[in-house]
């Protein structure tokens, strides 16, 4: 049994195919090759570049918006309801859509100085509303509101240094 080089196992290569301009990004895995068609060469990599500040902006603004709504909540002793769930839930949402993007743009050859870490914050700021939530709803005390106001400054935070980190390998 041959094992693949460990550049191979991790590093997505670009394959344009023909006179169409269509492109494949593969990473060979285990031997195997995977990809993802992208249409145009390199289209779905442009806009996943254009949209991703807008898109980290917007986290970052949502996740300070329903931070300050659980202080509101949390001040007035009343319990968390749905609309603030909804509105957790639509942040986690644009969260997803995030780690989506950035592992577009990783695997389109557009590298942060540091990956790994880029990826790490990618996930680990996928984990954070999540836990928050159920140790709020958890412990129904008016403390346990704030946990939700501390999970959603760090989302804020943990997406401004994504943003950061972004912004110091593309300018």
């Amino acid at each position: 049994m041959q094992f693949p080089d460990a550049a191979d196992v991790a590093t997505p290569h670009l394959a344009r195919g023909g006179a169409s301009g269509n492109c494949m990004i593969t990473t060979k895995w285990l031997g195997q090759v995977v990809g993802l068609r992208t249409g145009a060469c390199g289209a779905v990599v442009s806009l996943c570049a254009a949209m991703y500040t807008p898109l980290a902006v917007a986290v970052v603004a949502g996740s300070l918006v329903l931070a300050a709504w659980t202080v509101v909540v949390a001040v007035r002793g009343s319990g968390i309801r749905n609309s603030l769930l909804v509105g957790l839930l639509a942040l986690e949402g644009l969260l997803l859509v995030q780690l989506v993007v950035g592992v577009v743009l990783v695997a389109g050859g557009q590298r942060p100085p540091s990956t790994v870490t880029f990826f790490a914050y990618l996930v680990g700021v996928l984990v954070v509303l999540p836990v928050g939530t159920l140790w709020s709803v958890a412990e129904k005390s008016r403390p346990s509101t704030l946990v939700l106001t501390v999970a959603c400054l760090a989302v804020a935070v943990m997406t401004a240094r994504l943003l950061q980190m972004w912004a110091d390998a593309h300018g």
